[in-house]
């Protein structure tokens, strides 16, 4: 496509890559300016429905107009190939800045969010919502000016749906708790998103983060965020209330509109009226650190004083002026050789235990491997509770809320039973597993594929009913696929390292291959759709499993575990 000429748009380099498309920088030759054209990949163009996010996302920036916003000149059809021409942006987003810098100073990012909300509320007021507000979807040009991009998945009022009752789109970190619960998207949720994103500039952290896609969904629903200034004292009281009130729970909590969160920050932060990217380079601001002498525990207290700087005068508001008491340290020796010791002692035991960690790992792995040919009824590995992920996960955090009591009383119990069968199985498979790995010793064999060995001598298969799949599995990728190269659409395979057993039955054993595809791929997640499953020389399919999980951990040479659902077919 570089090089190429489009009606009158010369195609000059590649900008990015994404789940959707390729972005090229292009030359427009009738009026000499550099633009940013956007081309859908196309394999997508025969799908309906990211065909019409496409158009959607043309349509709704064309009626947008706001110096806040990246603006679309053109939309454009060639053959099979579409593309879409809109403003160039030349700078760095707020991901990228974070990543680079660690948490802004609240000097910046309070003059960076008012001109967020400034285009957030021009879009609002034209019906238009964003839905998918984040730092890596807020650029700061060089000028320094706010460009609110990528309106991708935005939500017209007055159009019609083009997704599926129930299906979460955007971000998880950055949805609202009413959007898990499966309700409509609003003005409200879009300044939770804003939120969740001042949050993350200002402490470099997000303020919710799940182990997996069910626990963060249960976190952002009942869990309170940790307060600003308990991550980083510097934060002004006010400031942080501010955020706290954009993240409340229920969306009539929370600011408004735009406006009125846009009014309260400049009522509390009148100075902080422009971008100064001196604050950038000079994050660090005035603090005198003291350490109290008498304090002979390793518990040494540590008083932080703010000398806010003075934003009236330039000179004193790029002084970096930092002064430590260093002889209260030297002065207390004992401390300070207590607290070596204590981090020596600290790293040998992490060093030690990671090592036993590993040894067993490698212990139960090569006692599967060896017990092979044992029944599938002797595994006894169990399933890790709340697997459930994306629109499963919705529907158990709703029924949470509405039967807490009865809920926790009745896993209480299932847990009860589940340990009782798994321990009444382990005592007693403990010798076939030992006479199997004995013979495995005498009688050696050359390792084989575990597909192999299934096409070579097929079973019958234990499977004569479908089965309701709601487990945790652990998978491995088969494929050499990375996450620069993978595609939407893409096919992929992964071996299930560990059985899946479901109240003490072993469903899918270890070895199993897993067939699918990929659906849709984000920046750090990514969609999967399981197809079938192929053990002892049978295929079975699997309908209706779909899970998000994160690429790295799929797309690498390691396992990780995913949920796994759906129905399980003979």
């Amino acid at each position: 496509m570089i090089g190429k000429t489009i009606q009158n748009y010369q195609m000059k380099s590649l900008l990015g890559e994404g789940g959707m498309g390729k972005v090229y920088l292009a030359i427009d030759t009738l009026l000499g300016r550099q633009v940013a054209i956007k081309n859908v990949n196309t394999n997508l163009t025969s799908q309906p429905l990211f065909l019409e996010r496409f158009k959607n996302e043309a349509k709704t920036l064309a009626r947008l107009a706001h110096p806040n916003i990246a603006i679309v000149y053109n939309y454009l059809q060639v053959n099979d190939n579409y593309f879409m021409v809109m403003e160039y942006v030349e700078g760095q987003n707020l991901d990228e800045l974070l990543r680079k810098n660690g948490p802004l100073p609240f000097q910046i990012v309070v003059p960076i969010i008012c001109a967020t909300l400034e285009g957030l509320d021009h879009a609002h007021k034209r019906g238009i919502l964003h839905r998918d507000l984040k730092p890596a979807n807020i650029m700061l040009t060089n000028d320094p000016i706010v460009k609110l991009m990528d309106f991708g998945i935005a939500k017209v009022s007055d159009a019609a749906k083009l997704t599926q009752a129930s299906r979460v789109i955007g971000t998880i970190e950055f949805l609202a708790p009413e959007l898990i619960e499966g309700k409509e998207p609003s003005i409200a949720s879009d300044i939770y998103a804003l939120g969740i994103t001042m949050y993350e500039l200002l402490s470099g952290k997000l303020p919710f983060t799940g182990k997996s896609d069910y626990m963060l969904m249960k976190e952002i629903v009942k869990e309170k965020p940790i307060v600003l200034q308990k991550i980083n004292t510097l934060i002004p009281k006010n400031l942080s209330d501010i955020v706290l009130k954009a993240l409340e729970k229920k969306p009539e909590k929370r600011f408004l509109n735009a406006t009125d969160f846009l009014q309260t920050l400049r009522n509390s932060f009148p100075e902080l009226n422009k971008i100064d990217i001196n604050f950038i380079h000079h994050s660090t601001p005035t603090t005198t650190l003291h350490l109290k002498e008498d304090a002979l525990s390793p518990k040494a207290t540590i008083i932080l004083k703010d000398q806010r700087t003075n934003l009236a005068s330039k000179p004193q508001s790029n002084a970096v002026k930092k002064s430590i008491d260093l002889m209260a340290v030297l002065k207390n020796k004992i401390t300070y050789i207590i607290f070596v010791l204590l981090l020596i002692l600290f790293a040998l035991f992490k060093l030690f235990t990671s090592d036993k960690v590993t040894n067993d790992a490698t212990d139960e792995t090569t006692t599967s491997n060896g017990t092979n040919n044992v029944s599938d009824e002797h595994q006894n590995l169990l399933p890790t509770e709340q697997s459930i992920s994306n629109t499963d996960s919705l529907m158990a955090i709703i029924n949470n809320n509405k039967e807490e009591s009865n809920t926790e009383n009745t896993q209480q119990g299932q847990n009860s039973n589940n340990n009782s069968a798994s321990t009444g199985n382990s005592s007693s498979n403990k010798k076939p597993e030992k006479v199997a790995t004995e013979n495995n010793e005498k009688n050696p064999k050359r390792p084989i594929d575990d597909e192999d060995a299934n096409d070579k001598k097929p079973v019958p298969s234990s499977i004569t009913e479908p089965i309701k799949l709601r487990v945790d599995a652990t998978l491995a990728l088969r494929e050499n696929i990375s996450p620069e190269n993978a595609q939407d659409g893409q096919s992929v395979s992964f071996k299930v390292l560990q059985p899946v057993i479901i109240k003490g039955r072993t469903v899918i054993p270890s070895g199993a291959i897993i067939h699918g595809n990929i659906e849709r791929l984000g920046k750090i997640r990514m969609d999967l759709r399981f197809n079938s499953v192929y053990f002892r020389g049978n295929s079975h399919a699997l309908e209706g499993s779909r899970t998000s999980t994160n690429i790295k951990n799929a797309l690498s040479s390691n396992s990780f575990k995913v949920g796994l659902r759906g129905t399980l077919q003979p």
